[in-house]
């Protein structure tokens, strides 16, 4: 008679994967999936492409996404991602607004979107959701959601930015983020010209009058500045 083995297999762990460029958020969300959750972290990047890669590889079960990162933005990688066979399951962490950004990432394919001022439970309540195949916004940001779809619209009652298209959106935080126009087209995968496009239709969208005032708004959207005195503030 063979012997029995003294250990029953263990359950294989979850995967989890971090696409994050600030390396103090990427230690701390490690710590909190490997000490809290008891999940392995399979892997990491800074970049969408990077990270694009390495999903394909290592085949993660969650996904922790940043939407700004130092290739582009989180939206391109959410859609891809959302294309796999299976489409793993994703969860926004950002220091974006939310009323913003939630219902476009979950369009996009992810399942939640959590603000990094989120406390630790909230956090590890997002995770745990997520990976679990359900939706997670904020309370506040869900009654919203659900309000919208319930109540017959009257009118458009979304602030300018609302009112940007995700690749607008995009566009508009390269500019914040201080890229060029060609550098913008290079990150996007598209002709300069298509970025003088969305350029002008941002400015008619959020009434702005020159390119300065642009790049002025941009950086303080992306940098969560408040408004000079004496300037109407076109992002509220």
């Amino acid at each position: 008679m063979s012997p029995k083995s003294s250990k029953s297999a263990q359950p294989s762990k979850a995967r989890v994967y971090i696409v994050e460029d600030h390396p103090v958020v990427h230690q701390y969300l490690a710590a909190h999936i490997r000490d809290d959750l008891g999940l392995e972290v399979c892997g990491a990047s800074n970049t969408a492409r990077q990270a694009q890669a390495e999903i394909l590889q290592f085949k993660p079960d969650l996904i922790i996404i940043d939407l700004g990162l130092t290739d582009g933005h989180g939206f391109e990688l959410i859609k891809s991602c959302a294309l796999m066979s299976p489409p793993p399951r994703m969860l926004v962490f950002s220091a974006q607004d939310e009323e913003v950004y939630a219902e476009r990432v979950l369009e996009a394919g992810a399942l939640g979107y959590l603000r990094k001022t989120a406390t630790e439970s909230e956090l590890l309540d997002a995770m745990r959701r997520v990976l679990s195949g359900q939706v997670y916004l904020s309370a506040s940001m869900t009654s919203k959601v659900l309000l919208r779809r319930i109540t017959p619209p009257r009118g458009d009652h979304r602030s300018p930015i609302q009112a940007l298209s995700d690749r607008e959106l995009q566009v508009f935080e390269l500019i914040g983020n201080g890229q060029s126009t060609k550098q913008i087209a290079s990150t996007l995968g598209v002709d300069a010209k298509t970025i003088e496009t969305y350029r002008a239709r941002i400015k008619d969208k959020l009434g702005l009058d020159s390119a300065p005032s642009l790049m002025r708004a941009a950086f303080q959207w992306v940098n969560h500045a408040s408004v000079p005195d004496g300037q109407s503030d076109p992002i509220q």
